[in-house]
């Protein structure tokens, strides 16, 4: 399936004008996720800042941000994309504060202007021409500006295996698109040939939960003990770190 058909199935699915941003903003800070909180701690206080987030998908990052005081760019390649964040945008009151965009990553030169942050969540493993992109991004982050993404890891062989071989077969169920370019060290090193600083993180240890995910797709006793055996590892093995599923890339200009 393509990208762009996976995506807009997706966000057909999402009820925008029925979703209050800031009920889901209580429930997230009651109980965070910690690769969105590590995201959100590291661009700290965004109020007064421009903010531009690509691959808005449902708009909820976008919203939320403009709820604690930014002045917010989303910009997605899918229409259904952006049509579902315009209606949450319109549901939540937020017109004044977020302006939504159909546009592709490889666009951003086209808004004419740069930001204070540009954030996003699982999008840089869909760019193919990364080199290209890298000198964009550059040159549409202000100066002291930063670039913050939650992103997937291609370091971990076993999950690499399991996706090249296993997914999508046996049974096993595949939710990605058929363009997708998992990201690891060759597209950091072509940031650190751009941006100042480049700093990876590792919010958690996603490993053994994804076969929950993938194969047990049951709530109970398997999905706890395979959570918390991540968990485990997380705390006691820092080295497994770079192996987790999930990182996050910092950029500062």
């Amino acid at each position: 399936m393509s990208q762009k058909k996976f995506w807009d199935n997706k966000w057909n699915e999402f009820e925008a004008d029925k979703v209050c941003v800031a009920d889901f903003a209580t429930a997230f800070e009651k109980k965070p996720w910690p690769g969105r909180k590590m995201l959100l701690d590291l661009i700290g206080d965004i109020k007064g800042k421009d903010v531009l987030e690509i691959g808005c998908g449902n708009g909820l990052l976008s919203v939320y941000l403009a709820q604690k005081g930014a002045n917010v760019t989303a910009i997605d390649n899918s229409i259904v994309s952006v049509t579902k964040t315009e209606e949450l945008i319109k549901y939540n009151k937020a017109d004044s504060m977020v302006k939504a965009y159909k546009l592709d990553a490889m666009e951003i030169d086209k808004l004419g202007r740069v930001f204070d942050v540009v954030i996003g969540e699982h999008v840089l493993h869909h760019i193919g021409l990364f080199s290209i992109f890298a000198k964009l991004l550059f040159k549409i982050i202000k100066k002291n500006g930063q670039g913050v993404f939650l992103e997937n890891n291609n370091r971990n062989p076993m999950l690499m295996f399991a996706r090249n071989f296993l997914a999508g077969k046996y049974g096993i169920p595949k939710y990605g698109d058929d363009e997708e370019f998992p990201f690891g060290l060759e597209k950091i090193k072509t940031l650190k040939q751009n941006f100042n600083i480049v700093n990876t993180y590792y919010p958690e240890f996603i490993f053994f939960t994804l076969a929950d995910t993938y194969i047990f797709r049951s709530p109970g006793i398997i999905r706890n003990v395979l959570f918390g055996l991540d968990k485990w590892l997380y705390r006691n093995f820092p080295s497994f770190h770079k192996y987790s599923y999930s990182q996050i890339v910092e950029l500062k200009k």
